[in-house]
């Protein structure tokens, strides 16, 4: 029996607001704007902020094919929507249906742009084709050809008779629609042509492309009526006037251009609906608004312009009165043709500045009171944002975001009930009801990557990429709780079954058991959700998934190794080990009962086991990309897997047979949840978008699943042969040919009318067989054809005809063969007598006539048919068109009467009462604007009349009010005088103006001299060479004997001003992610450690790795050997008598071996005497510890910069610090390689090193050094932990190039001469024994080889950080106690380490890493000429750095670096 299966099905999608695909658009009304989400057109209320209806096509057909790509409203409620397939539906908004569906284009639609009428639509495409449909006919009218690139905006012009086309072939194309064809091609960009627009009064053409300027063209109508003169001179107006006759198909005319502001792009141009601005979308963040000005106000613009130019020309002939009179002259020539210009018409407004980049806007059509508009903004994080423009600035009004996620949903989990969904991205977690698919509550959050409900739906668990656990309460939508759970990413999380329990898994290689119960704490009035960790299990490797049996005795953990193992989950014994996979597993899951367990990997198999011996029942290859995700319906052996190929697949565990495949998601898939019935599952994908699939009661088999995957497979290639196909020849010109297509439809459309034919055919013949036997005796009654519906033939094949869509029916007809067309004919005398028919068969005839001409001319069969249809077909015809004549004039007689009784206009008040009041607002600015001109006008009067100079005009009011008055001036001895009367106290409050101003003009003057005076002195001062003196010391421990007895080591650390013996301290540093400190120090932890008591100190005993050390005898306590602090840097706290233990122990140096040992420990400096040591912790920054080491150049491994957040902790690392970095990732994405300086970048640039397949990369920085020139550092890290392929790598470092460098950074590889053979043996054995490959020494050995010099040999009396152990002659830089962090200098370069500057500085706890630093210095000649020349240029530019800034050129480098 074969067995039946029940079929899911999508029943919706939710979480997108705005997809990127696509434009954005207002409806008519205003009150609306239409949103593309993926496949669907959100119709998004703007005041309310809500989706009220949503235009979700119907078809078989899902996913990127199905996606909307660009969206047009017309003046009705009709909105056209193009798709990716290349088809485009006519939807009306009011009743959210589809009325029509046209598919012509073999690419997807790029443009569409309905006429002002909306009668007409126009479509551009992927495929260069132009087609223009008539709406109201529901058919193609035709296809323009002519474009070499992909189509990518249009625009009507000359009431719907010409249209205009940008493409991305850089050329613009108008098309007269009359006569179909190309009248004229603009060339002149630069660059693809991105936009085009035309105002609604049709005078300018703007178009905008990569350029950096703005192109406007004048129209040939408004050119015409003498309103407007392009950009060139006034004396060429005759030549234009000439030329305009020869040109006649010229229609747009060069105008002028702007420059834009930004560098980006152009990505659209908009008129608003009044055609007073103009909207400039770049490729960025910026839309640029400009205000168009109306020809007066230009011409008034272009008028002052003229008036300033003719200005200044007379200002330099000012001499001369001759001159004067020309300069006269010419003004009176500009006022008589004052032509506007481009600058003069279109003046920028504003610029909106959004905080993401911007997918596309949209113009209101309504104007709001109080401002000039308002724009509507899609941006590419998944929400909408809607300003309000104003004169001088713009305000953000209304947000819509609540609804989805900013960016890709990580994962997504169904609480036990199946009422509550919660999902996960960046910066949210947000609840969701999975039966509505409304937004219940937001919270903020972290980086979640997975997630858990606990029971009773009150509480979330997320575990993010910082290896927090956060506690969601969902009521309150608050986050109630932070636990630092792992030292890496969570990947995933898991409860387990029938407990207050759950399980973790992370990068950090642990696998962490957690409890949880709800109770009081401290201090709060609530109870809350409390987790604490009971047991843990450590891994070999990062753990990625993990899946717990239903019975809780099993726990399946998935390694980066590509393997999985199982474990006891009571004992957490080793149980069994399933290898197979070629790349890690990504995902796993165990059916209910307990026998089957199925992994997912990135090798795009699905493998399912038995969990009982551990053995592999089928490897299946289940997707076209990575599986991300497997789930067992409860109770059954069926899974779904989810995958990076877009798709969901329905899987029978038992069979190993592919059930369904389900279609709809437009990027990667990164989640899925089932529910506990199986009824239903939810999926998150990369597009934003959660998707729920139900199961129906459908029944299906395995069989005609498989049939049905091969016809679409069919139907797939019959699409990619027309697609694909071979290009014929396009004249240069352009040319017009049919807007069809042929379409599966279509061919199904013919196939139904050739057998509906065949079938009239059999019935006719069996009715005339039936009226021959019924001539000749009695025969039984005729019944009805079943077949055909109890129909006539003629009714049959007219309803065959009819079901055929208007769209398809030319393609269809043209699919029939000639006798089928001719068997149509006769049909036709028929339908003709049919009076709603009539069009339908004159389109029909039409085509049949065209396309069979030439055939039907040669049969004499179908004259008489031809015959008998003209004269029916002409009267029939011209009784419609009477009809419809009438019906015109009876609709204009009532309209007339209508008017006749009322005062108001018939149709168009309200636009009508707009015009007007725009009419009047004119007027208004007008009188506005000539009152401010009188204004201006008088005020540079009185200036011109005061411009002889204060002081004498002064002298003649004061004469005059002198001889005007009749009464006594009075003599004051401090003010100079004062002059009584009316008159006289007006002229004595001038004077005393004039006497204050210049006074205060004579300090002023007296203060710049003197300011320029000691400038120059400054500037003396600082040319004289003087010595310069940097002391820089280190909190390193020292010996305070040894201090007293060697004077040379306080000049060793002095810097001396001698630039040939000027030192430069280079240092390297694995910072080890910056995940065993923080980079900069917190202030609790400072002021919590600040004191702790001398007298009762308690450290933990140190951990080691290494043998013990050989520098303490058998009778003093033997400490063991660690890197991390408190461990490795030995405890002082145990005893204090420990300092005279090392004290005895310095003197004993001469009875431990031949081999040259040094101090054993190195301790802080804090701790050498008895006020500091009170204050030391080991809880120390990394900023810190580098700050102390005062580095001048800093290589940094294992570094963490997140470009989200301005690069992240690295910045603020160089920031303390005061340093320039460049950054560089290397191993995974914001994590790799950094170098820190003090002094500027010159250059760098990142070395793929080895070969494409190799991730690793070399950081090549080139620092200017004031006194030395240019040093080049090479910062690398080759964590590869096969010999062979360090090779390679460090074989393309020394190839890649031939100037002298310094490498620094984690080479991994060890050097022979450090260690003794029992030393030697040691390592390899402690390797072995950790599971990890054998080290070895060929890098070291090849690169003594090629004369690389070592700085540890260099190493003079400088003290260790650890303690040296048997056999080993070298410091050791890694927790292994091996010397794996090298600072080498290139063969023959001008670089030479200072002697006894090698060492290895402690990281106290900071890292798994010490710091080696060492100090070089320039010793060749050519070194001193770079000298000279970079001294030069530091004295042209200074700069100044502060501890607590960020320079600006610090980031550009950063994010240069790490984009």
């Amino acid at each position: 029996m074969v067995k039946a299966y029940l079929r899911y099905e999508a029943a919706s999608s939710f979480g997108v607001i705005s997809s990127v695909d696509s434009n954005i658009t207002y409806d008519s009304t205003g009150k609306h704007v239409l949103a593309p989400a993926l496949e669907k057109v959100g119709i998004w209320h703007v005041r309310q902020g809500v989706c009220t209806k949503t235009l979700n096509p119907s078809s078989s057909r899902g996913g990127p094919s199905l996606a909307v790509t660009s969206i047009a409203s017309s003046a009705s409620s009709l909105v056209a929507v193009g798709y990716a397939d290349g088809s485009i539906r006519i939807w009306d908004c009011e009743k959210g249906t589809c009325e029509v569906n046209f598919n012509s284009h073999k690419g997807a639609v790029t443009a569409l742009r309905y006429n002002k009428v909306g009668s007409m639509l126009a479509s551009g495409s992927k495929d260069n084709d132009v087609i223009l449909w008539d709406v109201v006919g529901e058919s193609g009218l035709f296809r323009l050809r002519g474009h070499r690139d992909q189509v990518t905006d249009l625009v009507f012009l000359d009431g719907g008779k010409k249209l205009v086309s940008s493409s991305k072939d850089k050329f613009l194309r108008v098309w007269d629609l009359e006569t179909q064809h190309c009248m004229q091609i603009v060339s002149g960009h630069h660059s693809e042509v991105w936009s085009v627009d035309a105002d609604p009064e049709e005078r300018f053409v703007v178009t905008g492309s990569a350029d950096q300027e703005l192109r406007f063209y004048a129209v040939k109508q408004y050119l015409s009526s003498g309103s407007l003169v392009s950009d060139s001179n006034a004396n060429e107006i005759k030549t234009s006037e000439e030329h305009s006759t020869e040109n006649k198909w010229e229609i747009l005319k060069p105008f002028g251009e702007i420059q834009r502001q930004t560098k980006d792009r152009v990505a659209r141009v908009r008129f608003n609906v009044s055609g007073k601005l103009l909207a400039c979308q770049m490729a960025g963040k910026t839309v640029e608004i400009f205000r168009v000005l109306d020809e007066a106000e230009a011409k008034k613009k272009a008028k002052r312009r003229l008036h300033r130019k003719e200005k200044k020309t007379s200002k330099v002939g000012d001499e001369n009165l001759t001159a004067n009179g020309e300069a006269s002259a010419k003004i009176e020539q500009a006022d008589t043709v004052s032509s506007p210009t481009v600058p003069d018409v279109f003046k920028l407004l504003q610029v909106i500045r959004a905080g993401r980049k911007i997918s596309s806007f949209s113009f209101c059509p309504v104007t709001p009171k109080e401002s000039l508009g308002t724009v509507a903004l899609s941006l590419n994080n998944n929400s909408l944002e809607f300003y309000s423009l104003k004169s001088s600035e713009n305000e953000k009004t209304v947000t819509i975001e609540h609804q989805g996620h900013r960016s890709d949903v990580r994962s997504v989990t169904l609480s036990e009930d199946n009422t509550l969904l919660m999902s996960t991205s960046h910066s949210e977690v947000k609840i969701w009801n999975p039966s509505t698919g409304s937004c219940l509550r937001t919270i903020d959050s972290g980086y979640g990557l997975c997630s858990l409900i606990v029971p009773q739906n009150k509480y979330g668990i997320v575990g993010t990429k910082s290896g927090v656990l956060e506690i969601i309460d969902i009521g309150s939508a608050t986050k109630v709780e932070e636990v630092e759970a792992h030292g890496g990413t969570i990947w995933s999380i898991t409860a387990i079954p029938n407990d207050n329990g759950f399980v973790t898994v992370s990068a950090d290689h642990e696998v962490k058991f957690w409890d949880y119960q709800v109770k009081q704490k401290s201090g709060k009035a609530t109870k809350q959700l409390t987790v604490s960790n009971v047991k843990s299990m450590k891994m070999n490797d990062d753990v990625l998934a993990v899946a717990i049996s239903p019975d809780a005795k099993h726990i399946a953990v998935a390694l980066l190794d590509s393997t999985v193992k199982v474990f006891y989950m009571d004992s957490l014994k080793f149980y069994l080990s399933l290898y197979g996979h070629k790349l890690p597993v990504m995902c796993i899951d165990i059916s209910s009962d307990g026998e089957l367990i199925v992994t997912g990997s990135q090798d795009k198999n699905l493998k399912i086991w038995g969990l009982d011996f551990g053995d592999c029942h089928k490897s299946i290859f289940a997707h076209g990309d990575s599986v991300m995700g497997v789930k067992f319906v409860r109770n059954t052996h069926y899974l779904f897997s989810i995958g990076k190929d877009r798709l969901v697949k329905y899987w029978d565990a038992d069979k190993f047979e592919l059930l369904l495949t389900l279609e709809g998601h437009h990027a990667e898939i990164w989640c899925l949840a089932v529910s506990n019935r199986g009824d239903f599952l939810v999926t998150g994908s990369h597009d934003r978008s959660m998707r729920r699939w139900d199961r129906s009661e459908e029944p299906f088999f395995l069989e005609e699943e498989k049939e049905k995957r091969l016809e679409e497979l069919f139907e797939s290639e019959i699409d990619n042969e027309d697609r694909h196909g071979p290009m014929e020849e396009i004249p240069e010109e352009g040319v017009a040919a049919l807007a069809g297509k042929k379409t599966i439809d279509i061919l199904s459309a013919a196939d139904s009318i050739i057998d509906a034919l065949e079938v009239a055919e059999d019935e006719k013949n069996r009715h005339a067989a039936y009226e021959e036997e019924k001539t000749n005796g009695k025969v039984p009654e005729y019944l009805p054809n079943a077949v055909m519906f109890g129909l006539s033939p003629t009714d049959y094949v007219l309803r065959a005809i009819s079901n055929v869509r208007t769209n398809d029916l030319e393609q269809t007809l043209l699919a029939l063969p000639f006798s089928e067309s001719l068997k149509f004919l006769c049909y036709m005398k028929d339908w003709s007598l049919i009076p709603e028919k009539v069009e339908l068969v004159s389109r029909i005839a039409t085509i049949i006539l065209q396309t069979h001409h030439n055939q039907l001319v040669t049969t004499p069969s179908a004259r008489p048919v031809l015959s008998v249809l003209r004269d029916i077909l002409y009267s029939e015809i011209k009784a419609c068109k009477d009809t419809i004549g009438f019906n015109l004039a009876a609709m204009d007689h009532v309209k007339q009467m209508m008017d006749s009784r009322s005062d108001a206009p018939f149709k168009d008040a309200k636009a009508k009462l707009m015009e007007i009041r725009s009419q009047q607002a004119k007027r208004m600015a007008s009188r506005a604007d000539t009152k401010m001109e009188k204004k201006r006008k008088k005020k540079q009067k009185k200036l011109e009349e005061g411009q002889h100079g204060h002081a004498l005009s002064l002298q003649r009011r004061t004469s005059t009010a002198a001889m005007g008055s009749k009464k006594v001036v009075v003599i004051d001895k401090r003010r100079g005088f004062s002059v009584s009367g009316s008159h006289g106290s007006a002229s004595l409050r001038r004077f005393r103006h004039f006497h204050y101003l210049k006074r205060d003009y004579m300090l002023c003057v007296f203060r710049r001299k003197l300011g320029c005076l000691f400038s120059r002195l400054r500037w003396v001062i600082k040319k004289r060479v003087r010595a310069r003196v940097i002391v820089r010391r280190f909190r390193k421990a020292r010996w305070r004997a040894r201090r007293k007895e060697s004077p040379e080591s306080e000049v060793s650390s002095i810097h001396l001003s001698s630039n040939s013996r000027r030192r430069i301290r280079v240092a390297t540093f694995n910072v080890a992610m910056f995940s065993l400190a923080p980079v900069v120090q917190n202030m609790e932890e400072t002021d919590f450690l600040g004191h702790i008591d001398s007298n009762n100190i308690t450290c933990p005993s140190p951990k080691g790795i290494l043998k013990q050390s050989p520098l303490h005898s058998s009778a003093v306590r033997k400490p063991k050997v660690c890197i991390n602090l408190p461990d490795n840097e030995i405890s002082l706290a145990q005893s204090y008598s420990f300092l005279s233990m090392v004290e005895n122990d310095n003197d004993g140096k001469e009875n431990r071996g031949s081999i040259s040992m040094r101090s054993p420990v190195c301790l802080p400096s804090c701790w050498w005497d008895q006020e500091s040591f009170n204050g030391y912790s080991s809880r120390r920054s990394i900023a810190e510890l580098l700050r102390e080491l005062d580095a001048d150049i800093l290589a940094l491994q294992d570094v963490k910069a997140e470009e989200e957040t301005l690069m992240k902790p690295l910045s603020d690392l160089a920031s303390a610090l005061g340093m320039k970095y460049v950054f560089a990732e290397s191993w995974a994405p914001e994590y790799g390689n950094a170098i820190l300086s003090k002094w500027p970048i010159k250059k760098w640039r990142v070395q793929r090193i080895a070969d494409v397949d190799d991730f690793r990369n070399v950081l090549k920085v080139t620092v200017e050094v004031p006194w030395a020139g240019d040093v080049n550092v090479y910062c690398t890290q080759l964590d590869h932990l096969d010999e062979n392929w360090r090779m390679k790598q460090i074989d393309a470092i020394t190839q890649g190039d031939e100037s002298p460098h310094i490498l620094l950074g984690g080479l991994n590889s060890l050097d022979g001469s450090d260690y003794s053979i029992a030393r030697w043996n040691h390592i390899l054995k402690y390797y072995e024994d950790s599971g990890k490959p054998t080290p070895r020494v060929e890098v070291m050995r090849f690169l003594k080889g090629k004369g690389y010099l070592d700085s540890k040999e260099f190493a003079g009396e400088c003290e260790p950080v650890v303690i040296i152990a048997k056999g080993q002659n070298v410091q050791g830089t890694c927790k292994y106690g091996t010397r794996v962090d090298y600072i080498l200098a290139s063969p023959e370069s001008p670089y030479e380490f200072v002697p006894g500057s090698y060492s290895v500085v402690s990281s106290k706890g900071t890292s798994d890493h010490h710091i080696v630093k060492v100090d070089l210095i320039i010793t060749k000649e050519r070194s001193r000429g770079s000298f000279k020349h970079s001294r030069k240029k530091a004295k042209q530019k200074i700069f100044q750095i502060k501890a607590n800034l960020m320079s600006g050129d610090t980031w550009k480098l950063g994010n240069l670096m790490s984009s």
